[in-house]
């Protein structure tokens, strides 16, 4: 629940998730879980994530996709 959560108002990657379902203190092996059986589009995240970046700040392609490879997404 609390993964599904963050994802309704934060555009994380997988590994994203993980990392903050790790740092609320949730066990390793149900962080996995959550971040294995979720129900949600990755890709949508990462287009959402990069939107976000655009809507404050200019970016290069190449910047953008540094950036997005820095909040763990995968190329």
């Amino acid at each position: 629940a609390s993964a599904e959560q963050y994802l309704t108002f934060s555009h994380l990657s997988k590994d994203g998730l993980y990392d903050q379902l790790i740092f609320d203190k949730y066990p390793n092996e149900a962080a996995q879980y959550a971040v294995d059986t979720i129900q949600t589009d990755w890709n949508k995240h990462a287009l959402e994530s990069a939107n976000t970046y655009l809507s404050y700040s200019a970016f290069s392609k190449d910047n953008l996709s540094s950036q997005l490879l820095y909040a763990k997404f995968t190329d």
